[in-house]
């Protein structure tokens, strides 16, 4: 009901009451919601904006088997809104696990085995070997202060066997890292609404195990994973990369080569009301994941 029709019955009932006539109770009316202030403003159109690694720092939270960590987050600049839509099936991920094995002070370079747990083998082409640069295996030594890569001589899916050639004067018990892909354990992408301080509210959006990820065909869309939900993220809003892990641990750095690359679109975002934006933003997310 309108103010002026409100206006008019009250006026109605107003000189009914004067002239000895019984009131009608008028039907409830629903409370009319004030103007809601526009929280922003979209400054430019949608535009192809990629989610890739080099978006993600490291969370600087250490290492814990059997427990979901922080890996890596993604923090939306404060001039942004980044969208990823649902049924999104541009995704191609391969994170490495580490194994960390000691120098043996050698005094000139050799081929030297390492077994490490839960290795796999992905659908990426494999280079011809030895090759210091391969998709799915890195290895590094510190040599001094300085860390080099070792070329990579042979890999045995079967036994889990890398073989490369260490090079001499690697003397550090961590001297030598290795990263590769694996099939231990699970991930999660995870959308933060920062509530100040250490505290966050968090919804996932999107999950998976190692084993599947890394056996996938993704350079085939019809066989890789959708993306379930839309996700809509604003300023003051962070993407979480976390994992969860037996008995292979993972680290967020450049020497891993970890790769990530989630087609999402992004535009200019001119903000009015910051904290009104994020927790209208994290309700969204919530109704839809």
């Amino acid at each position: 009901m309108g103010l002026f029709e409100q206006l008019r019955d009250n006026i109605s009932r107003g000189l009914g009451a004067l002239q000895g006539r019984r009131p009608v109770n008028p039907e409830p009316v629903a409370p009319v919601a004030p103007m809601q202030a526009q929280a922003a403003m979209p400054d430019s159109p949608w535009l192809t904006a990629w989610l890739d690694e080099e978006d993600f720092s490291a969370s600087g939270l250490p290492y814990r088997p059997n427990e979901w960590f922080s890996l890596a987050q993604f923090r939306v600049p404060e001039d942004r809104q980044v969208q990823i839509r649902s049924g999104e099936r541009r995704i191609r991920m391969y994170l490495k696990g580490l194994a960390v094995r000691a120098g043996q002070n050698l005094g000139a370079p050799a081929a030297r085995n390492v077994v490490v747990p839960n290795l796999i083998e992905t659908r990426q082409a494999s280079p011809t070997l030895p090759t210091l640069f391969h998709p799915e295996i890195a290895v590094w030594a510190l040599v001094g202060s300085n860390w080099q890569k070792c070329p990579i001589t042979a890999i045995n899916y079967n036994t889990n066997t890398i073989t490369f050639t260490e090079p001499a004067g690697v003397t550090s018990n961590t001297g030598i890292e290795i990263y590769y892909t694996h099939s231990d354990g699970q991930f999660r992408f995870r959308i933060l609404r920062e509530l100040g301080g250490v505290d966050d509210s968090a919804a996932t959006a999107f999950n998976g195990s190692f084993s599947a990820l890394h056996s996938l065909e993704q350079s085939n869309l019809e066989a890789m994973w959708a993306w379930a939900n839309e996700v809509n993220l604003v300023p003051g809003m962070r993407v979480s990369l976390e994992v969860y892990t037996t008995n292979v641990p993972m680290i967020w750095n450049d020497r891993a080569n970890h790769y990530l690359h989630i087609y999402a679109e992004s535009r200019k975002l001119n903000v009015l009301d910051r904290s009104r934006l994020v927790k209208m933003a994290e309700l969204s997310a919530r109704n839809n994941l």
